[in-house]
Parts: structure tokens; sequence; C-alpha cells
């Protein structure tokens, strides 16, 4: 959680803003009852009177289930970022 706030901090002193974009979605109904969503996303980070640029390069994975009133929850929510070993 330290690691968490020390980056929140720099980037407030830095007075930068992330935003993520989300594409290349696939999403599959799984047999029990589940759901799958698949995904690529880009983090872009702006520092105040700067350029954009490109901060990371993601791939997630979502486990889905029935939220029971016709929406669905997220179970679980894997990330893998670009630059580590696929596994």
């Amino acid at each position: 959680m330290r690691i968490a706030a020390a980056a929140a901090r720099k980037r407030a002193d830095e007075r930068s803003v992330r935003r993520c974009w989300q594409n290349m979605l696939t999403a599959e109904l799984l047999d029990d009852g589940t759901a799958r969503a698949a995904y690529s996303a880009v983090l872009f980070q702006t520092a105040e009177g700067a350029a954009p640029g490109i901060f990371l390069s993601t791939r997630g994975v979502d486990v889905l289930v029935p939220d029971g009133a016709g929406g669905w929850l997220v179970r679980t929510r894997t990330v893998i970022h670009d630059d580590l070993p696929r596994v």
C-alpha cells in the first residue's frame, strides 16, 4: 500500500493524470454460467504542461458472474504488464 500511496503523491506533485484506453475486447460465456472477458489496455500519463506519453501497455482477463438483476460483477481480474515475461 505504501508504494501505491507514494506513486499517487508523485503524480499529484507532478500534476499528472493517467487515462486508460481499452480495446480488442473479447467475451465468452462459460459452461458454469460465468463469462470471461479479455482485453488490451494502454495507460497514458500526462504531466501538466507536457505532451501525453504511454505509461504502460497491458493485457487483462476478467471473470464475470451474474449479479441476479440482469448485470454482471467482476469475480476476478488478472492484469499482465506487457514488459513482463509471458507465463
